[in-house]
């Protein structure tokens, strides 16, 4: 999947009035990408909710909300910033992990739409009153994603519960008052292929047969998109039509209603956002007839994570020369004091000298969200562009910021 550096971003005149590292999201990029996916699944009825978790930013949230669907949060974090930018408990889904009690109360008390992730939270939801309905997020036992810290929906393992478990909890649930209206699936993250999800999808509906309380079926996340021209992203048309028929079989084989929902968030923002960074140190080094070239960032994994935790190399470009034949072979680095720290071996782009700005591409999702402080390096600005106009959407941290929280004085407490 060929893609281009976008001519419409300004990406020289953000570095120069705004600094590098820096992240640029396009606005407009990501209201397109939601778009296509309600009419590509409009056939249906159809709830989709963004996952604030791969982009918290306060313009994309914004963007979300004003092209009318929900958000997807996963932690008291995530609910809080929904919260902040007016969606209200309709617009919400919570799935998260290891919900303590306070949480749990929480969104029953605020009537958010949640699915559960263990038997434990579901005993402890059945104990709250008044009774609410509520969700349960299953493990269907397919493995898929593009990594194997990105699969979830295995037996035994972290997310979900076993799926010959559902039936029983159903009933149960039930004989305590509490109605379970739904069930949540996330089977991993960056799939490519469609066939994995609607293996999944098989294997979930014959609950649906048994028990005509349940209400939506929801698909999680995990929809994959291009971080580089060697493949292609989901073929997100083609999957939701064989998707939605095989809803639209299910509701005329029954003769019952059923939502389908999804929590799409790298889909929508990763190809949006771009990480730019300044060439600060080139190396040189030739032995014996060998050459090696190092690229050394004002960026680093502290920006973009993704590198070392999955060995991914998004693509990237020389700003002021994008087009150009990629001749020259280099090895780009960040800049902590840290020998892993690397943007991937083997990089070709034109010839690149000390002081020119690169771009790397697919940076919306799991960058900034994901970021660090290590090596005590404060945390990147975030700009976003729309219609053609810039605007800083997030100061860049500053070393107050970064050490204030720190207790200079310590105030001794006898245990």
């Amino acid at each position: 999947m060929k893609v281009v550096l976008p001519r419409h971003i300004p990406f020289g005149f953000i570095a120069e009035q705004f600094g590098t590292p820096i992240y640029v999201y396009d606005l407009d990029e990501i209201q397109s990408r939601i778009e296509r996916i309600k009419k590509a699944f409009s056939s249906i009825s159809f709830d989709l909710f963004y996952s604030i978790k791969a982009n918290p930013n306060l313009s994309i949230l914004n963007i979300v909300r004003d092209a009318g669907i929900g958000v997807d949060a996963c932690s008291a974090g995530d609910l809080w910033i929904a919260e902040k930018c007016g969606f209200n408990a309709d617009q919400i889904t919570f799935t998260g992990v290891a919900l303590e009690n306070k949480l749990l109360s929480m969104l029953h008390g605020k009537g958010i739409r949640t699915n559960l992730d263990s038997v434990s939270e579901l005993k402890r939801w059945c104990s709250l009153s008044p009774a609410r309905p509520v969700g349960l997020r299953v493990a269907p036992d397919v493995k898929a994603g593009f990594s194997e810290h990105c699969r979830g929906g295995v037996w035994g393992e972290k997310l979900g519960i076993g799926l010959e478990l559902i039936p029983i909890l159903i009933e149960e649930a039930k004989k305590n008052g509490v109605i379970v209206q739904g069930l949540h699936m996330h089977i991993g993250s960056g799939m490519l292929e469609p066939a994995p999800i609607l293996k999944a999808v098989d294997r979930l509906l014959p609950i649906f047969e048994h028990f005509r309380q349940l209400e939506y079926l929801n698909i999680g996340g995990g929809l994959g998109t291009s971080y580089h021209d060697d493949e292609d992203e989901i073929p997100l048309e083609e999957f939701a039509l064989t998707l939605c028929d095989k809803v639209k079989q299910f509701i005329h084989k029954n003769n019952r209603p059923l939502r389908l929902q999804a929590e799409p968030g790298e889909f929508i923002s990763a190809p949006a956002g771009y990480l730019v960074s300044k060439v600060i140190v080139k190396k040189i080094w030739s032995r014996n007839g060998e050459r090696r070239e190092c690229l050394i960032l004002d960026a680093s994994v502290n920006h973009y994570p993704a590198g070392v935790l999955y060995n991914s190399m998004n693509r990237v470009f020389l700003l002021h020369d994008p087009d150009a034949p990629a001749t020259h072979k280099y090895d780009i680095y960040g800049n902590t004091n840290q020998s892993g720290d690397r943007f991937g071996a083997t990089r070709y782009l034109p010839k690149v000298g000390e002081g020119d700005i690169l771009v790397f591409g697919s940076c919306g999702a799991y960058a900034a969200s994901r970021a660090s402080t290590f090596n005590e390096h404060p945390l990147a600005a975030e700009v976003v562009i729309s219609q053609g106009r810039v605007a800083l959407a997030t100061k860049r941290q500053t070393y107050e910021e970064l050490f204030g929280r720190l207790i200079p004085e310590l105030v001794w407490i006898k245990s």
